[in-house]
């Protein structure tokens, strides 16, 4: 699914993200659920719906928001750079 366009949907689904991030660490994948995200970002079961369509969708969207909010692309950025392993 796209990236929002108005702010307020942007930051829904930010709050989406991370509320899905605290839980997978915190508590593990099967307590991830759209129920339980929507619950820990303080949003409607279908609003989570209205983001992700399921719930691979959310976590296969929570790896590009991981990676940007910890900053992985540029902790990466010498490796690559290398000649060689």
């Amino acid at each position: 699914m796209e990236e929002p366009q108005n702010v307020r949907s942007r930051r829904t689904r930010a709050r989406l993200l991370e509320a899905a991030w605290d839980l997978l660490v915190a508590e593990g994948p099967e307590a991830t659920t759209m129920s339980a995200v929507g619950k820990a970002a303080d949003v409607s079961r279908r609003g989570v719906y209205l983001h992700f369509s399921s719930r691979p969708e959310l976590l296969a969207a929570l790896a590009p928001h991981v990676n940007e909010e910890l900053g992985l692309e540029a902790s990466l950025a010498s490796v690559r750079a290398a000649p060689d392993a």
